[in-house]
C-alpha cells in the first residue's frame, strides 16, 4: 500500500517524521500540571503554532492521514500519570535545591542555544559540502553501499522526500514540469551522471529529513549518516 504523500505537509513547513524518530502523539501529552484535576490533551493547532516539536507522521494503513505529534515530549506532561503516582505527592525543595534545579535549566536552556545555533551555522557548510561532493568526476568509492543502505534501512526517509533537493544539489536549472521531471530529463541527455543523480537523490531525502533537533536526540537515521 502506498504511503501519502508528504507534499502538502512540506508545503506548510510542517516537518514529516517517520517511526525511526523519536515523538509521542499528542494525545499522549497535556500542558496541565502534574497535580491538576482536569487533563486535556494538547490541542493540534495550538501545538503547532506554539512548540518547536511539531510535526506529523504519514498514517499509511486505513485512511490515509498525517497524524500530529510532537518531538519534544519533555516541553509538556505526560497526560497518564503511573498508577502510584497520584497518591505520592512530590517533595518539596528546599531553598537550596530550588536554586540549583534554577540554575541546571538555566544551563540547559543555554546550552540548547548555543548547539542549536552551531547546527544552524554546520547545516550550511554540510549542504556546501554536498553540492562540491557533487560537483567531482568521481565520487567516493564506496558511495554505492551508502545508497543501498539508505534505500533500504531507511527507506521511510527516501520516500518522505518531496522537496525537489535534487536539482538543487546538483545546480540544474529549472525546467518546464515537475523537479523530478527536470531532473530525469537532464540526466537522460547526459548519461555519466547517473551515478551523480542515483547518490544526489539518496543525500537529498536526508538533507530534506535533517532539522536542528538531531544534534540533541540522535535518531537512528542521524547516527547511520
Amino acid at each position: 500500500m502506498r504511503p501519502p504523500r508528504p507534499g502538502p505537509c512540506k508545503a506548510k513547513g510542517v516537518r514529516v517524521i517517520t517511526s525511526e524518530d523519536e515523538y509521542k502523539h499528542l494525545h499522549e501529552l497535556t500542558d496541565a500540571a502534574d497535580d491538576a484535576e482536569d487533563r486535556p490533551v494538547l490541542d493540534a493547532d495550538a501545538h503547532a503554532s506554539g512548540c518547536a516539536g511539531h510535526a506529523v507522521v504519514l498514517q499509511a494503513w486505513g485512511e490515509h492521514a498525517a497524524v500530529p505529534v510532537c518531538t519534544t515530549p519533555s516541553e509538556h506532561h505526560l497526560k497518564y500519570r503511573g498508577f502510584f503516582t497520584g497518591s505520592t505527592p512530590a517533595a518539596e525543595l528546599t531553598e537550596e535545591e530550588a536554586a540549583e534545579q534554577k540554575e541546571a535549566e538555566k544551563q540547559a536552556c543555554r546550552e540548547l542555544i548555543k548547539g542549536n545555533k552551531a547546527w544552524d551555522a554546520a547545516d550550511t557548510l554540510r549542504t556546501e559540502f554536498v553540492r562540491t561532493l557533487l560537483q567531482r568526476k568521481a565520487l567516493p568509492k564506496d558511495w554505492t553501499m551508502f545508497a543501498a543502505v539508505a534505500g533500504t534501512r531507511h527507506g521511510w526517509t527516501m520516500r518522505a522526500d518531496n522537496s525537489g533537493g535534487v536539482r538543487d544539489l546538483l545546480n540544474i536549472e529549472s525546467g518546464t514540469g515537475y523537479g523530478a521531471d527536470t531532473v530525469a530529463l537532464w540526466v537522460e541527455q547526459r548519461p555519466a551522471k547517473a551515478p551523480h543523480v542515483a547518490l544526489a537523490v539518496v543525500l537529498s531525502a536526508f538533507e530534506n529529513a535533517a532539522d536542528r533537533n538531531w544534534w540533541r536526540y540522535r535518531p537512528r537515521r542521524a547516527r547511520r549518516t
